[in-house]
């Protein structure tokens, strides 16, 4: 990523999976392409990193610390009896444990192609189809629900109101025409493991507490996740992650669209119009990025302005995005959703009705996606919310 960052290429390209492995086992990365005035440990960072003698190739992000500030001498590889001694220093039982959750995080993508392979072979290529179609909604939980709502309509939001639940959660919709929203949900108290899993994310603060994405077909997810060795939970067209997983936050399902959706639900006075993109951060994030690509997800790497210029991972999911960013934009311990963007109709109109709820001097932004306001956590519940005029 760091390599595409710099170059604005890929390290290594082949049209299938055989072209691309087959590069990498015999190929090097392009040198030349990487500009004049990289730094000198950055590329020792990159060579160290891609080299093909495992006994070279730095082990984790502490090695590449540690290379970074020795003062441009790449630390030395360890032979095979300095690694255990090392390891017996940080604790086996604790590393081990990381090394498989690693392993396992770097197989299950080739788990999922040989899969897909398979069916193709069995059934056609139709079978093989990834079930994934985009996005669908990102859920914010709030401590006082009205509060919160009250706080949405006053950034030119419309909400439609949900319908109590039996375990006591309410919720608020902001619905957009192509069926995504952000949903606002409180739950005041515990009365199973998921309203006792709202309650222990409230006692950190408001802020979102899962991510969807929409699938037309969960039956052929099901098996995608059951031959990646992923342990899931069903209901009906439901897919979630146990509440232990890695991947607990996101769930898979279909379009919440209702027959009760009014004109009036989509009237934003902000202009907004659909959900583009979530953002992540953190620890886990790598578990979501496996798993997206296993289904499907194209990734680059690209320059965003969220405000500030930050070389991330973009995820293509359908007709929708994920932004991996680097852990730093993570605000609050265990929470990997850090923000969305909304497409809006005009920027200029989202900023004259935040003026006239009293929010000025918000960061707007200029880029090749378009034109870009921000909203920060503070006044929107815990969460970035971009909101995007596309050019």
């Amino acid at each position: 990523m760091l390599y595409e960052c710099l170059t604005g290429k890929q390290a290594f390209e082949g049209e299938t999976v055989s072209d691309l492995i087959a590069k990498i086992l015999e190929r090097e990365p392009d040198w030349t392409l990487l500009p004049a005035a990289t730094p000198t440990r950055v590329r020792e960072l990159l060579h160290r990193c891609l080299t093909k003698d495992a006994r070279q190739r730095l082990r984790d992000i502490g090695e590449a610390r540690v290379l970074l500030g020795s003062g441009g001498s790449a630390p030395p590889a360890l032979g095979e009896g300095q690694r255990g001694a090392v390891l017996h220093r940080r604790h086996r039982p604790h590393a081990a444990r990381s090394r498989q959750l690693e392993t396992r995080a770097m197989i299950r993508p080739f788990a999922f192609v040989l899969l897909a392979a398979a069916l193709a072979i069995g059934a056609g290529p139709a079978a093989a189809a990834s079930p994934l179609r985009g996005l669908d909604h990102v859920v914010v939980a709030v401590a006082d629900l009205d509060s919160a709502a009250q706080r949405y309509r006053d950034l030119g939001f419309a909400l439609k109101r949900g319908q109590p639940h039996d375990d006591g959660i309410r919720n608020q919709h902001v619905k957009f025409r192509d069926g995504t929203e952000i949903e606002l949900l409180t739950a005041p108290e515990a009365r199973d493991s998921l309203t006792e899993q709202y309650r222990r994310h409230l006692a950190a603060g408001d802020g979102p507490a899962f991510y969807a994405l929409y699938v037309s077909e969960p039956d052929v997810l099901a098996r995608w996740l059951k031959a990646g060795g992923y342990r899931y939970l069903r209901d009906g067209n439901l897919i979630t992650f146990p509440v232990a997983h890695a991947l607990r936050p996101v769930f898979f399902g279909g379009r919440n669209r209702s027959i009760t959706d009014q004109p009036a639900h989509f009237a934003h006075a902000n202009t907004a119009e659909d959900l583009l993109a979530v953002w992540l951060a953190g620890e886990g994030v790598a578990e979501d990025r496996a798993l997206l690509v296993a289904l499907g997800a194209r990734a680059a790497a690209r320059t965003l302005l969220l405000p500030d210029s930050v070389c991330a991972e973009v995820m293509t999911v359908g007709d929708g995005e994920v932004y991996l960013l680097p852990a730093a934009w993570q605000s609050v311990p265990g929470r990997k959703i850090v923000g969305a963007t909304v497409r809006v109709r005009s920027v200029a109109k989202a900023r004259e009705v935040l003026a006239r709820g009293g929010l000025t001097g918000l960061h707007e932004a200029q880029s090749e996606r378009g034109r870009s306001l921000f909203l920060p956590p503070a006044v929107t519940h815990g969460l970035w919310i971009e909101l995007l005029e596309r050019q």
